[in-house]
């Protein structure tokens, strides 16, 4: 069984959506499958990398590469300013920063006994915002290490942080799990203010915020289905239904730190790990764009592993995904225009992703770990 690190902790709460196989459904309403023939999605056009452009590894593993300690585990990713990439890391307990020129550094002042960081997000000015699934607490870090933590109010201190969004105010929400999650913003002046998410919806590790200010997160309703929300600026909430339910997963794919990302065209996308439509076995990459679902499955076709697309990246053009074989230490990366998925481009590679991010460069940056290997950080090139 492949469990690696306090990542795995999220796994018995997550393992609910995968406890059964997927449920029927109803002829979907407001769900649109684009260039179904028969009702069904459709798929993606791929190639292998043998057809398309080849890619180059930069690889920093820990215990080798000097500031990356042997007992870190890497989880989520993000960029950061001047050409530097930060991550968390759960095993160590820390922050971690590369720089431009590829050197590893840890932050652990600041960070209590027991912190847990989990997700990444850049803010402004160099600023970077991270969830510490100990609790209802998000934490940021200055270009220079300082990290400071805020917390919710004591009552919601046994819901762990999971999303996070940072606003172009200099502001950050963060979103919990669990039957009474919150979300809960951090203001300008360091105080967290919180919101009730609405009754019956019990939200997945995921959070954005788009170019208007509006936050989105992925949940479940009372019947266990898949629900897009959208928090409105003016802070109403709206649901888009998805009609995709729990299924059977074998033990135990990857879980992304970040489900769900706003593409190039300004609209949320999504990785449906956990979740089917109907008793279709593909696993599906989703969009809302025009206040409708949009559903595209992720073909398996020509790769040379098994492997499961979870962690999603937006580039200025693309969409990156990448996903896990749960039974051995390699994966499969996917390169995707966001307007139309097609042409995409499928590569199988000798890493396990757990996180994915792009750089200035558009060059995708995973996270990496699987039982009884060293974690790692691959920057990948494709020229």
């Amino acid at each position: 069984m492949k469990l690696v690190g306090r990542h795995r902790s999220l796994f018995p709460k997550l393992a609910l959506l995968a406890a059964c196989c997927v449920a029927g459904c109803a002829a979907p309403g407001g769900l649109t499958i684009p260039n179904a023939a028969s009702g069904g999605p459709s798929g993606f056009t791929l190639q292998t990398e043998s057809s398309h452009r080849k890619l180059s590894f930069v690889v920093f593993t820990a215990g080798k590469t000097p500031g990356f300690p042997a007992n870190a585990y890497a989880e989520d990713i993000a960029r950061g300013q001047n050409g530097s990439m930060w991550f968390t890391d759960g095993g160590t307990s820390a922050i971690g920063r590369i720089s431009a020129q590829g050197e590893v550094t840890e932050f652990t002042q600041g960070l209590p006994p027991g912190a847990a960081p989990y997700v990444i997000v850049p803010g402004l000015n160099g600023t970077m915002w991270f969830s510490d699934y100990r609790g209802a607490v998000v934490g940021s870090i200055s270009p220079s290490g300082e990290i400071v933590e805020y917390h919710a109010p004591p009552q919601y201190a046994d819901e762990p942080a999971t999303g996070v969004a940072a606003g172009k105010d200099g502001t950050a929400w963060f979103i919990t799990m669990g039957p009474s999650a919150i979300l809960a913003n951090v203001t300008a002046q360091g105080k967290v203010r919180v919101v009730r998410v609405p009754q019956g919806l019990r939200p997945d590790n995921a959070l954005a915020e788009d170019a208007g200010g509006n936050l989105w997160f992925i949940a479940r309703d009372s019947s266990s289905q898949a629900i897009v929300v959208e928090r409105t600026a003016r802070g109403a909430f709206v649901k888009f239904i998805t009609h995709m339910y729990p299924k059977a997963l074998p033990c135990c794919p990857h879980i992304a730190p970040k489900p769900l990302v706003i593409g190039p065209d300004g609209n949320p996308w999504f990785t449906t790990l956990a979740y089917g439509y109907k008793r279709s076995a593909e696993e599906f990459i989703g969009t809302v764009r025009g206040g409708t679902v949009r559903l595209f499955d992720v073909s398996r076709r020509n790769l040379k592993v098994v492997s499961y697309p979870s962690s999603l990246a937006a580039g200025s053009s693309e969409l990156w995904l990448a996903g896990s074989d749960p039974f051995w230490p390699d994966g499969s990366l996917w390169f995707s225009g966001p307007l139309s998925v097609s042409g995409q481009v499928a590569y199988s590679i000798k890493f396990s992703p757990i996180g994915i991010a792009v750089d200035a460069q558009d060059n995708p940056w995973i996270t990496a770990g699987f039982g009884g290997t060293p974690s790692q950080i691959v920057k990948i090139i494709a020229r």
